[in-house]
């Protein structure tokens, strides 16, 4: 799968995806780092990526303006250590079938 991995995720979330091989674009990689969550919503759109955030304003970005491919709120307490974080979403996306 295609996803857009937004700058406020941890590198470790990108790094399992990619191990995993699916085509992921970091933002920070990317040199996006600071642009409008419009125009990461919008970049992710148009290049058929599902978007993975853990910041709350996509989520009503997302509502509103509707993006079809999807979009992935990350919330969790920030006292799991990174490992327990990589565990947990191993688990979403073996459990959400995101394939390759």
């Amino acid at each position: 799968m295609r996803f857009l991995v937004d700058e406020c995720v941890p590198t470790y979330i990108t790094a399992l995806l990619r191990d995993r091989g699916h085509d992921v674009l970091d933002q920070r990689d990317a040199g996006l780092r600071g642009i409008d969550d419009r125009i990461v919503l919008d970049m992710a759109a148009r290049e058929g990526r599902i978007t993975i955030t853990q910041d709350l304003d996509f989520n009503l970005l997302f509502v509103k303006d509707l993006q079809p491919e999807g979009l992935v709120l990350l919330r969790y307490p920030e006292i799991l250590t990174p490992k327990t974080v990589t565990e947990l979403f191993e688990g979403f996306v073996d459990s959400a079938g995101l394939e390759r």
